[in-house]
């Protein structure tokens, strides 16, 4: 255990940790939410539900194709806001993610 974290730095650990929660919490809202959303709605809805999340998960890259690469380079332009960089691109991408 001690190697792992003399290869692995602070910061990479902390990397993890928040993938690790992202992935999870995209886990759970999946397993608690959709079964409601469908027990609400009738079977001619969630037809109509289906083409619409078919349709946004196919234009869905598209949306995030350049976000990391921006991203990466306005912290580069500017380091001042980076917090605030990271915070915008935090939301967008977790909308995009609780969207489908």
């Amino acid at each position: 255990m001690l190697k792992i974290i003399n290869v692995f730095s602070k910061k990479d650990l902390n990397n993890t940790k928040w993938f690790f929660s992202e992935k999870t919490i995209q886990l759970l809202t999946g397993i608690y939410i959709v079964p409601q959303i469908f027990n609400s709605l009738g079977s001619a809805d969630i037809g109509k539900l289906k083409l619409v999340e078919a349709i946004f998960a196919m234009l869905s890259p598209m949306f995030l194709l350049g976000l990391t690469a921006i991203c990466i380079r306005e912290i580069i332009y500017y380091p001042k806001r980076s917090n605030f960089i990271l915070a915008t691109t935090f939301y967008m991408q977790l909308a995009s993610c609780l969207s489908p």
